[in-house]
């Protein structure tokens, strides 16, 4: 029963650890981590960030880095 569990809460998680994966290895995104004071990347880095955000299952966002 617990693999079974275990087995069901993978398979829930399974497409936003997908999502996360394809949002960080974008360009835009890389760009911006790279830029993040670069006002014109930041906005298009922002707008991409939204549609990832309603695309995972619990509509949240966020990311830890060493520039902010």
């Amino acid at each position: 029963m617990a693999q079974t569990k275990t087995m069901s809460m993978e398979d829930s998680v399974l497409p936003d650890i997908e999502l996360a994966k394809k949002m960080v290895s974008s360009p835009l995104v890389i760009k911006f981590f790279e830029n993040p004071n670069n006002e014109e990347i930041r906005n298009l880095a922002f707008a991409e960030f939204a549609s990832y955000q309603h695309a995972f299952s619990s509509n949240n966002l966020f990311w830890v880095n060493n520039h902010d």
